[in-house]
């Protein structure tokens, strides 16, 4: 992550905050191609090293103008999976909350942050198993079995049809990096507990995406000018635009056959 640059300041609640300062990043998705990108899902830096942008002020989700759909748009050239793996890397972006359990000097790539145990920290998602793994921090929002089974509960208590509970915003990403985790304890130190824990939540993320995919369904069909996007995650944002954008096309095509036969 060479050429990151971080600001870090303490809040009057001492919460520590050190947060991407990624323009650099933005102006280069602004410049490369789609073909770029393609290569950038699939994990080739070629199409996008050696471009020289200047840093600048920070900004959120530089990735995500690649991710929503329209025939105009930046990403209308990338399949939804790509544009899915897109999401994921923004994440890698976004501030997450940790919690600091000694103090430990962060070095940055502009200069060194010392931390003491008991501060709250907000730092880039793709820091945060660094610290883990130092023993330095841990997030505050522990994302285990019970975590996924909690949203599954609320999803289904939720009766509408057309009504989705909120979900917080790294949810699948969260999860995501949790089975992973989970499936190299298992094969470091195999147990029933372990195991288990992967079933059930496997079980539960599956019924809740399920659960949530009929509804997003159904709001794509629907007329409403509600905010319906509020309560999903960016990959249910986009699913949905995607949804309603052809249904929407399809709606045209079906109204011209209509307009052609009464001429």
């Amino acid at each position: 992550m060479r050429g990151l640059y971080f600001s870090a300041h303490r809040s009057s609640k001492a919460v520590l905050k050190v947060l991407p300062l990624t323009a650099w990043l933005g102006e280069l998705i602004r410049a490369i191609r789609v073909e770029d990108v393609q290569g950038l899902v699939k994990g080739d830096m070629r199409g996008v090293i050696g471009k020289g942008f200047r840093s600048g002020l920070a900004c959120a989700g530089p990735l995500s103008a690649y991710c929503f759909s329209g025939t105009t748009h930046k990403g209308a050239g990338l399949k939804l999976t790509e544009r899915l793996r897109l999401i994921e890397l923004d994440s890698l972006l976004r501030p997450v909350r940790v919690m600091i359990h000694k103090d430990y000097v962060i070095t940055l790539p502009e200069g060194k942050l010392s931390v003491k145990k008991g501060d709250e920290v907000e730092v880039p998602r793709w820091m945060v198993q660094t610290l883990v793994s130092r023993g330095v921090a841990k997030p505050k929002d522990v994302v285990d079995v019970n975590y996924i089974n909690s949203y599954h509960y609320k999803e289904r208590r939720t009766s509408a049809i057309t009504q989705l509970s909120q979900l917080p915003q790294d949810f699948y990403v969260a999860v995501g990096e949790y089975l992973r985790r989970l499936d190299e304890d298992i094969r470091a130190q195999p147990s029933h507990m372990l195991i288990n824990d992967r079933d059930v939540s496997e079980k539960s993320l599956l019924e809740l995406s399920q659960l949530r995919l009929n509804k997003i369904m159904r709001l794509a069909q629907t007329d409403t000018e509600e905010d319906v996007l509020g309560n999903m995650t960016p990959e249910e944002a986009l699913v949905y635009s995607v949804i309603r954008e052809t249904v929407n096309s399809w709606r045209k095509y079906v109204q011209s056959l209509i307009g052609g036969g009464a001429q």
